[in-house]
């Protein structure tokens, strides 16, 4: 009994604790919302910027409240003021990485559709916002991965749901790979493709390029069914034109060059991990289209189609670049262990890139 009543009191002052810390915050922000709504301008956007210093974690429910006049400088001059659509932007993504997760699914597609039409060249001049500079690339790139990287596991099944905007984002994404933007955009690309593979919220840390994120990611990434289904379609797309990124682009470096064979062993594995690719009898129950049916015809299909992506890679063999050479192994090492079904004859090429 007096256990109950010492847990009680300590949520009590918990729970006393954060409404304290939420007021601190909204007494913080308030002041540099109310003046963006009332000037838009380069010098409010700072103002909030500077008003978040203080506030090292953004309660869930001012999310919006703090989003709004930035979302309504954006509509109102973002079109004629460049630098005000960078400010903004930058600002945005500072709240977002503030919150603990991201579970307002009209939050997530608000910003999510803004980032990728800033980053669509095609769409972009079409909405009135004109040719996208390098700095406003970083900024919707860096926003872009900061939504998805914070994205819970509700909202996650809903954008797995909607392959047109995925499909977009992924279109897009690798269209930066192909414009001679530089090393940053590059490697910012890489690294937002990255996180839109991350699956399980549980482990929103593990798009970070570390030796450990491909390995021990798979399987989390994998559990979610939905999302592995989502990818089917865009693999052969993701894996080919980061094949012929890797292959093309010699001015591209290490970092980059890792960056994309992190990508790569990603999406492969997610698609065909063995603790995921279903069985005939699974499919049977759930409904499932034939192309996802673990049938002979279709293993026997999924193994060609990865000697020809596996050839491509292969090609870095050899690299001068002893920090390349390290990441060949890590991808050859996941495509070994998780995806032994499909490996078929790309055995003796995945050894030979591990040693």
């Amino acid at each position: 009994h007096n256990g109950g009543q010492v847990v009680s009191i300590s949520m009590a002052k918990e729970e006393g604790h954060s409404a304290e810390k939420d007021a601190f915050a909204f007494s913080r922000l308030r002041p540099a919302c109310v003046e963006l709504l009332k000037e838009p301008c380069v010098r409010s956007v700072e103002g909030l910027k500077g008003a978040l210093t203080s506030v090292p974690t953004l309660p869930a429910q001012l999310l919006e409240y703090t989003l709004l006049p930035l979302r309504m400088a954006i509509k109102r001059f973002g079109r004629s003021d460049p630098q005000l659509l960078e400010y903004s932007l930058d600002c945005a993504c500072e709240l977002v990485k503030r919150l603990a997760l991201l579970d307002s699914m009209e939050v997530f597609n608000e910003w999510f559709f803004l980032t990728a039409l800033l980053l669509d060249k095609r769409m972009c001049t079409a909405a009135g916002y004109g040719t996208s500079s390098e700095e406003r690339v970083l900024c919707s790139l860096e926003l872009l991965r900061c939504i998805l990287v914070k994205a819970t596991g509700s909202v996650w099944k809903q954008v797995a749901a909607s392959l047109p905007p995925l499909g977009h984002c992924v279109s897009v994404l690798l269209g930066l790979l192909g414009e001679r933007r530089g090393k940053l955009v590059w490697a910012a690309a890489l690294e937002t493709l990255l996180a839109l593979s991350q699956l399980d919220s549980n482990f929103p840390s593990l798009w970070i390029t570390g030796s450990q994120s491909v390995v021990d990611g798979c399987g989390h990434m994998a559990q979610e069914s939905e999302c592995r289904k989502a990818f089917v379609s865009f693999l052969p797309g993701i894996a080919t034109g980061l094949s012929l990124f890797m292959n093309t682009e010699s001015l591209a470096g290490q970092r980059v060059l890792m960056l994309a064979l992190l990508c790569w062993a990603r999406y492969v594995c997610l698609v065909f991990d063995d603790r995921v690719l279903p069985t005939e009898e699974s499919c049977d129950k759930e409904g499932d289209d034939e192309a996802f049916r673990q049938t002979p015809k279709n293993l026997e299909q999924s193994k060609k189609n990865l000697s020809v992506l596996v050839a491509n890679v292969g090609s870095l063999v050899g690299h001068e670049g002893w920090k390349v050479r390290k990441t060949l192994v890590l991808w050859s090492f996941s495509i070994l262990k998780y995806c032994t079904k499909v490996v078929g004859d790309n055995e003796g090429r995945l050894l030979s890139a591990s040693l």
